[in-house]
């Protein structure tokens, strides 16, 4: 397991990876000794980009599991472009879910690589942000900074 860390103005976020692939990304809240390799490196220099509104999509390689249900859903947002939102209901929606908004929340809340697949991007019907695994604050935070760089 190889990791790093890039401290951005919303916080700090830990980068994880394989040899391969990076397997997960989310924010942290305490920072250790790196230990990492290329991939992780490359995923470190995007992210960097990314909060530098340089960047609005990854190339290095990703890897993540979980059911038939949330790699449906987890595909699917990753679709979904930046500067741009889609509420709960559009993703059950095209997914063929129709019924499925709790499910989707809840395969949102497990989403293993923040920011690559962008959760922050899934909103309420009625506009408002909605739930999100670190705070509705932060959320807004990364809504913003995304539409400040998309104009």
């Amino acid at each position: 397991m190889y990791f790093a860390y890039l401290q951005t103005s919303l916080g700090l976020l830990k980068i994880e990876g394989t040899d391969e692939y990076v397997t997960r990304i989310f924010f942290d809240s305490f920072q250790i000794k790196e230990k990492s390799n290329a991939i992780v490196w490359q995923a470190k220099q995007e992210l960097q980009e990314y909060f530098a509104g340089k960047r609005t999509n990854f190339t290095f390689p990703i890897f993540f599991k979980g059911t038939e249900f949330q790699m449906k859903v987890w595909n699917h947002l990753r679709t979904i472009l930046y500067g741009t939102v889609e509420s709960y209901e559009q993703v059950a929606v095209q997914i063929h879910h129709e019924k499925a908004l709790r499910a989707v929340g809840n395969a949102i809340h497990q989403n293993p690589l923040l920011i690559v697949i962008p959760c922050h991007r899934v909103i309420r019907k009625n506009g408002e942000v909605g739930g999100f695994y670190y705070g509705s604050e932060l959320k807004r935070k990364l809504l913003q900074f995304e539409q400040d760089f998309f104009r």
